[in-house]
């Protein structure tokens, strides 16, 4: 962050040339990337799209992104015979022919991934031939030439290499080296150590130097040629040939131009560009734009259509994207028309035609390629069609619209060629506005060329803005936040505003608004009248209403409602709801610092950011990255140095040079229709299947403990890129969009069925035509197998009817409960009765001759009958169900101790644990429990004396238990025998339910009553 605060402050730039040159800028696999050896003999593409690379050490097949790797392996005779590969082609069926050290030579069946050795049916060992070559021609036959041995071609019904039927013949003693079939049917041309052959199937017939029947005119123009090592025609009728004359033994370049029946000899012409003396060539490669490229040690050039020498393209030049080599061994282009350069120091990629990026080094006119590598503050294209850059450090530069460098007296008159220029602007009649990183202005009078000097920030801060609002105001900004308006009539500028911090953009618009952008302080709206602040956008305010960041880089007028400002990425700011809107999280920017944006005239948006370059489709949300690939050579963009040049080109500022495109040339290329999405890997549980021998299959099966996957799919495009989306369906609501690794990964799949899909998208929001699609079925375990679970339905039923059965056992259980305590209370009532019966009679007979005795019989037929009552309503209470619970039991404790509160002078606490309101009792449990607390509560009540009773219930290891603790009087434990039926009750019913049952009691300590009982 603190590097890109610098290069804005410095406003910088980087490009390449003054004049456009083939700056190749290449994409590299090296070891750093995961080959296995960087020595790489070929490179070819298959049916699929894979990539495969041939090396000195392994075979290996790249998508894109990862490469999987091919060795031998000992005692796997499917393995490839060893890891030394000499040569590399695919024929017609999607065969990947491999030619080995040894001479061992056979196929890789890119389906199942298993190579077959081919028998060569030779006369003589052929394990030590130095010399020998592997060529299929375009009709599909397979050479397999071995020096001085013979020519053998592959047979298909044997399965071999033999001599059989050959479609070709020498003259004896001509040994053969190359051979190429001719456009022209059954015509072969075999190039061999004693010259060239042309030879007719048909006629089967030869003609050679000292056989020209024929007059061919090759023929004629090759006889003193010697040990031809190669014939390549290419599309414009020339034959290229590798030879030695038969006065020398030098290998030469060679090509026949039929046209005139001219052989032109090029290995001085290629040693005249070459800077190392110690070059070979080692082969020629057409591309399909019609280049020809030649190729060898310490050695590479190229062949442009129409002209007439080659140019080099060198190895180790400064730089990141720059090719490498001592030797480059093969060319080979794939259908995207990529060149794949395959050298002692790893593949290097190029696609010259989608390299639209160009940088532009600045030069001046008569100093030839003499850099000038300051940075570029501004780009400019004047009324009159010229570029005019500013830079620091260097001055000014012009240009005309081919980029070719021009003398200007503007730019000799307006700046010292040494000058520090921090921006530039043309106003709409013509006079150009200069301002210097030392604060001075200079404005260049179209209509007398004078140059006026405007002093008033001199010396003072760095002008980074000038701009002209609609009424042809001219504003400054400045690194300091100072803004000022010029005053034609007094010449001078007067400040309106000062801003807290640095001014990165002045953007008027047609509605009488000046728009400021302000690092640190968002985005100002101004009157172009007076310079009032209307409003200021920042992080602050509501949801709607707030930009990503205070750091405002820029700002443009996208539509009429619309602005975008870059801000923490992009805000899009409609002005008459005064709302502002983000792009969608699957519009992803390279980078969220934003430092130019810039709208060509198709619409989108170019976007520059500290990490990259980009384009916004503002319909669709589609963003494309560029780098490399397309030409874009660095990522250090400099803030508001972008331009749109009267062409539709765009231009902007980096950090040593500058870069122009045309947009509409990329978007040609961006609308071509998406390429179909292919699954390339699939991994389950960490271990990879075979993606080829799965899409064989109908429907991918998994058992339950298979539900880990991992799926890799790619476009199969190594230059174009597109946004993948994927999708489970059964799983996934929404389609994904792929980020960097091009993998989907599910980590628990339910068992079920499920159909994975994908496709991408291009540029434009366009889908691809067909969507890769595969099923997969995980199996459930046999727990949730449909047998499974009717074995646990029928289980359940089993259950049900046990579970209804002990129902109704608890049921009778209950009843039989409920019983015992009827009975016993209708014991217990009985006996009252006859008490309260013997108790009457008695009253009776002493009512007239002793009336204290008769009080004494009434009081006891009261409390009889009181304690009958009281237990009826215990019984009733115990047996219903709606108490069931130890919370209801408790709450009967608490109403029987307020009773007791009321009749006697004592206060009762209880101190209960939160588990036991939880428990379950039986009906006999509550019921004796209640009547045991009852009887304690009642003696230390009437008995006691005391004034406090302290209730505790404790439930610990499945045990229920109670104790009853006052402050009363006590009593000798030596007379508990004589306390009479209270505590004999309290015993009979705590051993009734089984619990144990304890009183302690001190004279004028109190007593302690416990019960403990089972749960």
């Amino acid at each position: 962050m603190r590097s890109f605060l610098l290069y804005c402050l410095l406003l910088s730039s980087q490009l390449a040339g003054a004049q456009l040159r083939k700056d190749y800028l290449f994409s590299s696999l090296s070891s750093r990337n995961g080959l296995v050896s960087e020595e790489v003999v070929d490179v070819q593409q298959d049916e699929k799209g894979f990539i495969w690379i041939a090396t000195v050490d392994g075979l290996q097949r790249y998508e894109g992104r990862r490469l999987l790797t091919f060795r031998h392996i000992e005692g796997d005779t499917t393995s490839i015979p060893n890891d030394n590969i000499e040569k590399m082609r695919i024929d017609k069926k999607n065969r990947i022919w491999l030619l080995f050290n040894e001479n061992k030579i056979g196929y890789m069946d890119p389906e199942s991934l298993s190579f077959h050795e081919i028998p060569v049916r030779a006369p003589v060992n052929i394990t030590n031939i130095s010399i020998s070559q592997l060529l299929i021609e375009d009709d599909g036959t397979i050479f397999f030439l071995l020096y001085r041995v013979g020519i053998f071609v592959y047979d298909e019904a044997k399965q071999e290499f033999n001599s059989q039927n050959l479609p070709v013949q020498t003259p004896a003693g001509w040994n053969a080296i190359y051979i190429k079939k001719d456009k022209a049917p059954a015509i072969y041309w075999v190039a061999c150590d004693s010259g060239l052959v042309k030879y007719d199937s048909r006629k089967k017939s030869m003609y050679y130097r000292d056989q020209n029947t024929v007059n061919d005119p090759l023929i004629a123009a090759a006889r003193e040629l010697r040990f031809i090592t190669f014939l390549v025609p290419d599309h414009s009728g020339r034959i290229w040939l590798m030879a030695h004359s038969s006065s020398g033994m030098v290998s030469l370049l060679y090509s026949f131009e039929p046209k005139t029946n001219v052989l032109k000899e090029w290995s001085s012409d290629i040693s005249s560009i070459v800077k190392n003396p110690k070059h070979r060539v080692i082969h020629v490669q057409e591309q399909s734009d019609g280049t020809v490229w030649v190729m060898g040690g310490n050695l590479l050039a190229g062949l442009s259509k129409g002209a007439e020498h080659f140019e080099l393209i060198e190895s180790n030049l400064p730089g990141p994207y720059s090719i490498r080599y001592d030797a480059v061994l093969n060319i080979y282009e794939d259908r995207e028309n990529n060149l794949w350069f395959c050298t002692n120091k790893g593949v290097y990629r190029i696609n010259p035609s989608s390299q639209f990026f160009h940088a532009v080094t600045n030069t001046r006119p008569g100093e030839g390629a003499l850099p000038y590598p300051q940075a570029v503050s501004g780009v400019c294209q004047t009324s009159e069609g010229d570029i005019i850059v500013s830079t620091l450090g260097n001055g000014l530069f012009r240009y005309n619209t081919r980029l070719q460098p021009l003398p200007s007296n503007f730019v000799v008159n307006a700046a010292r060629p040494d000058e520090s220029i921090a921006c530039m602007y043309q106003q709409s009649n013509g006079d150009i506005w200069k301002a210097g990183e030392d604060g001075n202005i200079t404005v260049t009078r179209k209509a007398t060329g004078k140059v006026e000097r405007v002093n008033f920030f001199s010396g003072t801060t760095i002008i980074r803005q000038i701009t002209e609002d609609k009424d042809g105001n001219i504003w400054v900004g400045t690194h300091s936040g100072r803004l000022a308006k010029w005053d034609p009539v007094g010449k001078r500028l007067i400040q309106l505003q000062k801003f807290k911090n640095r001014i990165m953009r002045l953007l008027p618009d047609n509605k009488g608004n000046l728009w400021v952008c302000v690092l640190q302080n968002g985005l100002f709206r101004l009157n172009i009248k007076d310079g009032a602040v209307m409003e200021n956008y920042t992080t602050a305010g509501p949801a709607n209403r707030k930009l990503l960041s205070n750091d405002a880089y820029d700002m443009l007028r996208y539509s009429d409602s619309l602005y975008v400002i870059a801000s923490g990425g992009l805000n899009i700011l409609n002005i008459y709801t005064n709302t502002i809107s983000k792009l969608p999280a699957t519009a992803e920017l390279p980078s969220n610092i934003v430092c130019n944006i810039i709208k060509d005239r198709l619409g989108y948006l170019w976007v520059t950011t500290q990490s990259g370059l980009c384009s916004v489709n503002m319909s669709t949300n589609v963003v494309t990255n560029y780098n490399e690939r397309d030409g874009v050579h660095t990522s250090s963009f400099i803030a508001g140095t972008a331009a749109l040049l009267n062409d539709g080109r765009i231009a902007f500022g980096t950090a040593h040079d500058w870069m122009i495109f045309d947009p509409a040339t990329i978007a040609k290329n961006n609308f071509r229709l998406p390429p179909p999405v292919a699954i390339t890997r699939i991994g389950m549980m960490n271990k990879w299947l075979n993606p080829d021998s799965v899409s064989s299959l109908p429907v991918l099966e998994l058992s339950h403990d298979q539900n880990s996957l991992t799926i890799e799919f790619s476009t199969m495009t190594f230059q174009s890129s597109y946004g993948i989306f994927y999708k489970l369906e059964g799983l996934d609501e929404n389609w994904q969009l792929s980020r960097q690794f091009h993998q989907a990964v599910y980590n628990y799949l339910p068992p079920g069925t499920y159909t994975f899909k994908a496709y991408c998208t291009n540029a434009d929001g366009v889908h691809s035509r067909n969507m890769v699609e595969m099923k997969i079925r995980i199996k459930p375990p046999f727990w949730k197998t449909w047998w499974f679970l009717g074995i646990l339905v029928l289980a359940g039923v089993c259950v049900l009817y046990w579970l209804d059965k002990v129902r109704m056992q608890k049921i009778r259980a209950t009843e039989s409960i409920r019983t015992r305590i009827a009975t016993s209370l209708t014991e217990d009532m009985s006996n009252s009765l006859s008490s309260i019966n013997i108790s009457s009679e008695l009253a009776k007979a002493k009512v007239d001759t002793d009336r204290q005795r008769t009080k004494e019989y009434i009081g006891q037929i009261s409390e009889t009958s009181s304690r009958m009552v009281q237990a009826m309503y215990d019984m009733v209470w115990s047996i219903n169900p709606k108490t069931d619970t130890m919370a209801d039991t408790i709450e009967r404790m608490k109403s029987f101790a307020g009773e007791i509160e009321s009749i006697y002078e004592i206060n009762i606490g209880f101190d209960i644990d939160l588990g036991v309101r939880g428990l379950q009792l039986n009906m006999e449990h509550r019921y004796e429990l209640l009547s045991v607390y009852k009887e304690a509560i009642t003696n230390a009540g009437k008995h006691s004396g005391g004034k406090l009773v302290e209730v505790s219930i404790r439930y610990r290891k499945s045990k229920l238990l109670m104790m009853i603790v006052d402050d009363g009087k006590g009593f000798i434990m030596d007379n508990v025998a004589m306390m009479g039926r209270g505590l004999s009750d309290m015993r009979r019913r705590a051993s009734a339910i089984n619990a144990s049952f304890y009183i302690e009691s001190e004279i004028n300590t109190g007593t302690i009553v416990k019960m403990e009982m089972p749960v």
